[in-house]
């Protein structure tokens, strides 16, 4: 019997360590990626800190949603990594999940507003990664709505190494 594809969604604030988890799933768990970041790159919008336009972010999470559809129909398990800040946008993918006959799991990292805002600024003056301009992080965290108790959603807190947390994930 084939092993159905699982989907991962990996939800939190901008610098909350979102990219770092995925790492270590895409490492120990061989997933695909799918990363909007990574899209809008390859598209050319929002670089050197540019503002994207309302319908290049419509065009960047369809070529996403084209990507994940794609994968999941070919067996693959896929990570997500981008923006999922609302309840709808998490019924969303259990929907897709759902049609495509995979398993999903959210992982959210439950990381505070004051330390995404410190990691943030660290990155101004390290520019260790791309930087979130100023209206997309005020966005991310007007729209965010952390998961309450009723939607099945693993939580990352970093109390421990990423890959530790990730290595003790259950096989589902």
């Amino acid at each position: 019997m084939m092993t159905r594809p699982r989907l991962y969604i990996v939800f939190g604030l901008p610098y909350s360590g979102k990219s770092t988890l995925v790492r270590q799933l895409i490492r120990q768990r061989g997933c695909a990626v799918i990363d909007i970041d990574a899209i809008n790159t390859v598209r050319g919008v929002g670089i050197a800190r540019a503002t994207i336009a309302p319908e290049d972010w419509a065009i960047s999470f369809a070529t996403a949603k084209a990507q994940l559809d794609a994968a999941l129909a070919a067996g693959e398990s896929v990570v997500y990594d981008g923006h999922v800040w609302s309840r709808a946008q998490r019924e969303d993918f259990r929907a897709v999940a759902s049609a495509a006959g995979a398993n999903i799991t959210f992982i959210y990292l439950d990381v505070p507003e004051s330390v995404a805002r410190e990691r943030w600024q660290a990155n101004r003056r390290t520019a260790q990664r791309f930087d979130v301009p100023d209206n997309l992080f005020a966005q991310a965290i007007a729209l965010m709505e952390p998961p309450d108790e009723e939607e099945r959603v693993l939580r990352y807190d970093g109390s421990q190494s990423v890959a530790a947390w990730v290595a003790k994930l259950p096989w589902l």
